[in-house]
């Protein structure tokens, strides 16, 4: 990685008004530099160069004048990268070290600011040049209003008051409400980003960006490539986070589903947040119907797919009792994910299988078989066929019972629920004829047929 201040034939500017080592002071005082410039090309008033001093706050306190002017000049300096860089890119400089980022941040703002003093800033990789992105004029609006506070002696502007961020969820919003925007960029991707770490804001950000990924598997692949996970995973620990249960457990759930690679799954299961879905199950038991159970629960059935840990940590913590309540909900998707979770928790766990038979879960799992709904009834079916595989548990008369009650679906018209039911009745004949080698039932061969040389002789060894 490389940055230069200018190309090989350009002389290095000598503006009495900027600082000598111009380039330098672009990419480690930014802000300083950014307002000098905004001085110097102002056209609607005279400023003093000195006001920037009177700027109140630090830098690394968002909640301050100067903190909140940093906050929005990163914002849109990392839209702007956001907006010209391929993908790979900016995933590379602007993602994977911070330092990195701040600085290849910085460069557009010195190809801004040399550009207008005839010297070009090269860097490798090659960034295009993004002097005259309209993102400036954004960040020039946001600049002049807070230098404005302070020209007109604000005493009570020792607090972050500007607007910019409010700006742009409601941009973001009239974005999402047009037309044909399939696989577009969303040029506010970034500003969202960093909404969310503002508490007054982060609601409105959320509900913003759980309409952006609804609109497809492009749309969380953007916000994925764009950097949302780690903001998502660390409002999972935030002790607000019950506060918007609802968005994180959606952006979640889309997430996990484009997860292709499990990257992110393992990444939840290291941070044991699977508990936090679990919580909002708990917490949700007086709105059985809502979709935001169903997300909790598929999120819950993906992380427990061949994850022993996850298992442990859940059934300690009681998810059996919590998916045995579920089982009376109306909604069809609740009721649906459900069983498929208590499929996966079970799965392979003779433990778990008896421990969840003498809470009497098989006796609801029974009534479920009129249930109106076919989805629900094929995921009853795909329960009850990991309860009675391997490793087998000692259920008892389960098996006989299961056998003979599900008989009814022999004649669903929904030709799912038959083809579940004979995934279900072959790994019933495979459970009963392990019990009849071990009573030793048939310990002699059976032969049918007579000894004629002319007819077949079958015989059928159980041995």
């Amino acid at each position: 990685m490389f940055l230069g201040s200018c190309q090989d034939d350009e002389m290095l500017p000598t503006n009495p008004f900027y600082p000598a080592d111009l380039f330098t002071s672009c990419l480690t005082t930014p802000l300083r530099v950014a307002v000098l410039y905004y001085i110097q090309n102002s056209l609607l008033m005279k400023w003093d160069a000195t006001i920037i001093d009177r700027i109140p706050g630090v830098l690394n306190n968002r909640r301050t004048p100067l903190g909140e002017l940093n906050w929005i000049f990163t914002a849109i300096t990392d839209s702007i990268a956001w907006n010209v860089l391929p993908r790979p890119l900016f995933y590379k400089l602007f993602r994977q070290d911070l330092l990195i980022a701040s600085l290849y941040r910085n460069f557009f703002l010195a190809q801004r600011v040399m550009q207008s003093l005839k010297c070009k800033p090269i860097s490798y990789p090659i960034l295009p040049d993004a002097s005259n992105h309209y993102l400036w004029v954004v960040w020039d609006r946001a600049l002049e209003l807070c230098l404005l506070q302070i020209n007109n002696h604000c005493n009570s502007f020792n607090e972050s008051t500007s607007s910019f961020f409010d700006e742009q969820l409601v941009a973001f919003e009239v974005w999402l409400e047009s037309d044909n925007i399939a696989n577009c960029i969303a040029a506010q991707l970034p500003i969202l980003l960093q909404v969310l770490l503002s508490q007054t804001l982060r609601e409105r950000a959320l509900k913003l960006l759980c309409r952006f990924l609804d609109l497809g598997p492009w749309a969380c692949d953007q916000a994925l490539a764009v950097g949302i996970f780690p903001y998502i995973l660390k409002l999972l620990s935030s002790t607000t986070s019950v506060d918007f249960y609802e968005y994180l457990v959606f952006c979640w759930m889309k997430i996990l589903v484009v997860d292709k690679k499990k990257t992110f799954h393992q990444n939840l299961i290291r941070e044991n947040h699977q508990i936090y879905f679990l919580n909002v199950l708990k917490n949700n038991t007086k709105n059985l119907n809502t979709g935001t159970n169903a997300y909790a629960l598929f999120i819950l059935t993906t992380l427990l797919e061949d994850n022993t840990q996850v298992k442990a940590t859940l059934v300690q913590a009681n998810i059996i009792e919590v998916i045995h309540f579920y089982f009376k909900s109306e909604n069809i998707e609740v009721r649906s994910w459900a069983l498929l979770c208590l499929s996966k928790l079970w799965e392979g766990s003779v433990e778990i299988k008896i421990r969840a038979q003498k809470k009497g879960i098989i006796n609801s799992l029974m009534l479920l078989l009129q249930d109106p709904n076919p989805r629900v009834r094929v995921a009853l079916l795909n329960c009850l066929t990991t309860l009675i595989g391997e490793p087998y548990a000692d259920i008892g008369e389960a098996c006989n019972e299961i056998a003979l009650k599900t008989a009814v679906l022999v004649h669903d018209a929904c030709p799912k629920v038959r083809e579940h039911l004979i995934v279900l009745y072959q790994r019933l004949a495979k459970v009963l004829v392990g019990t009849v080698k071990e009573s030793k039932i048939f310990e002699q061969t059976v032969e049918i047929g007579k000894e004629d040389p002319d007819t077949d002789c079958i015989k059928y060894d159980c041995k």
